[in-house]
């Protein structure tokens, strides 16, 4: 009987792998801007999509950002560097009580996309005193009126590259039944990375 036990664990394992590694295979991320070249201000927007390449329907959770810093809510990051390989970000923000998380389940037929664009840069208001003053932002997808601008770096003339990476894991399904939860894609995927250059 003592033996039986662990052949179990390894069994079940094995499949939960088998099925895990299945299902990372079968979605692909990508992401593109409309073009190459932007203007210091100019809204930059990204967008980033999810590919079946398999034969079955698969659940994937829509992407979700705040400007926090809260892996249990998070599912994708937006990663920048400049030409010298710097990388930018916002100041680093803990807002985990600022908003319950529910996840949004989206699903994704054999050879097709999900896709959505979120803002990477632009031009937002910051208040100072009694005027707003306009800034060029890198914003990562994040909305600034809910922190700060000044948490954000400025959109400045250079080459910068742009990757973003998808993730799901057990924590961000937390709130869903265990029946549900398990027909949830979950793993880690990375997009190429590419070029944007700012004149």
């Amino acid at each position: 009987m003592t033996g039986i036990l662990p052949a179990l664990l390894f069994l079940v394992f094995n499949l939960w792998s088998m099925n895990t590694a299945a299902h990372t295979e079968q979605v692909t991320l990508s992401i593109r801007t409309g073009k190459s070249s932007y203007a210091v201000g100019e809204a930059v927007w990204l967008e980033i999509g999810l590919h079946n390449t398999g034969t079955t329907t698969v659940k994937v959770l829509k992407y979700f950002r705040l400007p926090a810093d809260d892996p249990n809510k998070n599912n994708l990051e937006i990663q920048l560097f400049d030409a010298a390989g710097n990388r930018l970000s916002r100041v680093s923000n803990v807002l985990t009580g600022r908003a319950l998380y529910h996840p949004e389940i989206r699903p994704i037929n054999p050879d097709e996309t999900y896709s959505e664009s979120l803002q990477l840069a632009g031009t937002f208001n910051r208040r100072s005193g009694r005027k707003a003053v306009k800034q060029a932002l890198w914003v990562f997808g994040e909305n600034p009126e809910i922190t700060s601008v000044n948490k954000y770096p400025l959109m400045t003339p250079g080459t910068f590259k742009v990757k973003v990476i998808y993730h799901v894991y057990a924590k961000q399904l937390a709130s869903l039944g265990e029946t549900e939860s398990s027909t949830i894609w979950m793993g880690e995927l990375i997009s190429d990375t590419i070029e944007i250059s700012v004149i």
